[in-house]
């Protein structure tokens, strides 16, 4: 071109497309930097590189960093994201085994309750309550009509224990918070149980039932298809 101002290129057509390197017009390290900084500036472009990738995981975002800029940086060296923090934070899972096993009946009491059931059965009853002794693995089961219920239940239930099983006395119950009442507080304080409630959201912790109630839920399941009942006389099977 005549003018001085003007570059004029000339590069084959390609599906109706010319195709111009940016390496004519930007030194390609400068281009590399404007690319990964487009939204997001500062002087470690690994930073800036893991927020373009949408938070990647380091241990994928480091085979591609590593070769493209020709360093060498290891996992262990990654730097610290909050945002990464905060939004995939979760939790460690529970122990497989407790530490503390019981010495003797009635030490350790798991309790919780299932429900509602589809179906009612004859007597009214939509729930049942699973008490289980961590030391012979022994299950009590007790069928209620009404989840207002299920605190005096089991105190009922503790009651008989502790009369069926002297000299021995309850030590410790666990339990969901559903179980954390007046009344139940009252009873554990006036006989010298300690109650261990569930943390919000984590039933895991009384793992014991919560694993029990699929066995006794599909067992009865199983035996009232066998016999040819009605789905209301499952809670009869499970007791």
């Amino acid at each position: 071109s005549n003018n001085k101002d003007v570059l004029t290129l000339t590069r084959p057509e390609s599906e109706n497309l010319y195709r111009v390197p940016l390496h004519h017009f930007v030194d390609p390290k400068r281009a590399e930097s404007a690319n990964l900084a487009s939204t997001h500036t500062g002087a470690d472009l690994l930073p800036v590189f893991h927020k373009r990738l949408g938070h990647l995981n380091y241990r994928k975002l480091l085979p591609i960093w590593n070769p493209m800029t020709k360093q060498s940086v290891q996992p262990k060296d990654k730097p610290w994201c909050d945002s990464c923090a905060v939004a995939k934070v979760h939790k460690q899972p529970f122990p497989k085994a407790s530490r503390h096993q019981p010495q003797h009946v009635l030490q350790h009491i798991h309790i919780d309750s299932k429900g509602p059931l589809k179906v009612r059965s004859p007597h009214g009853h939509k729930y049942y309550m699973l008490g289980k002794d961590m030391y012979h693995r022994y299950r009590m089961i007790v069928p209620f009509a009404s989840k207002t219920e299920f605190s005096p239940i089991a105190v009922g239930m503790l009651k008989r224990a502790a009369v069926q099983q002297q000299p021995y006395q309850v030590t410790y119950v666990h339990a969901d918070n559903e179980l954390d009442t007046k009344l139940f507080r009252e009873y554990a304080t006036s006989v010298g149980i300690t109650p261990q409630f569930t943390i919000r959201n984590s039933s895991e912790q009384n793992g014991p039932v919560e694993r029990d109630h699929r066995t006794c839920t599909e067992g009865g399941q199983a035996m009232r298809h066998t016999a040819g009942l009605p789905p209301s006389t499952l809670l009869h099977a499970v007791t």
